[in-house]
């Protein structure tokens, strides 16, 4: 397969490489609807792209030597035995990502970011062992698996004003059809007084509140996001104190791809966190916290490749949390933060 490799060499800048690089191993894997699925997408979003539309037309040729194009998510195409030769005449090797309608749930999708923030190297609180380590991982895995494109605040980069600047970036850059999660592994702090709830920052001191981050203030700029799909995993104590109650949402048989499709069109900002109005672990996860390991096991092992985050967390991180540790996660809506009843949508592209 050198043609795929140099075609792959050829865009080595282009910020879509770890989605193309997996469409090429779907294909020759003769995985063609699922390299289809990805490759569709980023024609969208690089339409001038000549070798991304040239591998389209490949995949789109053997999904016509083998009949038809079948339903996305179900993946059990038949490798075609056909030579592979373009044939302009065939209308399915004609396809271009806006000449047909999605048959998934997946619609005309942006980019996918992620915000990791871990902090070990406190300055004036008991230093962590995992949180900087759990944010890399996270943010390590979610581009390899998902696609992501990371960004990563870390330790003394991780102030009051680190943290909102990279927030305020982000915002400044994304459009309605991206998504976004921001991870946050690191101190928190109830004000049982007040009933309000901060993250820590690097630099913040424990009887001066100026750095503290009031969640508040990051639900309030959540609603100042475009991007559609937000969801907030935060590894800190207290964490769940920002949310309100969230309706699962679970669905089977042929309602499922309308199910997606209506996550995803939705707007939702979604809290996954490691537990609720209680402290929580800093170890015990084989280099990670407990909450952390169980949720990078949950993505390299999702049931399928299109899932919510409810049904993440409800099918792999809670009991097991709960089982192994004295907290108890949770998943909720995030409070006046502009959710209109969606839910974050992953796409696992191997």
């Amino acid at each position: 397969m050198a043609f795929i490799v140099v075609l792959f060499s050829a865009c080595s800048h282009d910020p879509n490489i770890p989605r193309f690089h997996s469409a090429q191993q779907l294909f020759e894997q003769h995985k063609y609807q699922e390299a289809h699925a990805i490759l569709k997408d980023i024609c969208l979003e690089a339409p001038d792209n000549s070798e991304y539309h040239d591998l389209f037309k490949l995949v789109n040729l053997k999904l016509s030597d083998n009949s038809s194009v079948k339903q996305a998510g179900s993946f059990k195409t038949a490798p075609s035995s056909a030579p592979l030769i373009l044939q302009e005449s065939t209308s399915l090797a004609n396809e271009t990502p806006t000449s047909r309608n999605d048959q998934s749930s997946r619609s005309v999708q942006g980019k996918a970011y992620v915000l990791a923030i871990g902090i070990n190297n406190y300055q004036h609180i008991n230093r962590l062992q995992t949180a900087a380590g759990d944010a890399q991982s996270v943010a390590q895995i979610l581009k390899d698996l998902y696609g992501f494109i990371p960004q990563l605040v870390l330790n003394e980069k991780a102030t009051h004003d680190g943290i909102l600047k990279a927030m305020n970036s982000l915002r400044a850059n994304l459009k309605p059809e991206d998504k976004l999660i921001i991870y946050y592994a690191g101190h928190g702090i109830l004000d049982k007084e007040t009933d309000a709830s901060y993250w820590l920052p690097v630099d913040a001191e424990p009887q001066d509140d100026t750095n503290w981050i009031d969640t508040k203030r990051i639900s309030d700029e959540l609603k100042r996001i475009s991007a559609r799909q937000v969801l907030l995993i935060a590894d800190s104590c207290y964490a769940g104190t920002m949310t309100r109650a969230v309706e699962s949402g679970l669905t089977s048989g042929n309602t499922r791809t309308a199910f997606l499709r209506k996550m995803r069109e939705k707007p939702s900002r979604i809290l996954i966190a490691s537990g609720g109005n209680e402290p929580v672990s800093d170890s015990g996860g084989k280099g990670h916290s407990v909450f952390t390991d169980v949720f990078l096991h949950a993505l390299r092992n999702p049931e399928r490749t299109e899932f919510t985050a409810t049904e993440l967390f409800t099918g792999h991180i809670r009991e097991v949390v709960a089982g192994r540790a004295e907290q108890t996660p949770e998943s909720k809506v995030i409070r006046n933060s502009g959710h209109e009843s969606g839910d974050f949508v992953f796409d696992k592209l191997r």
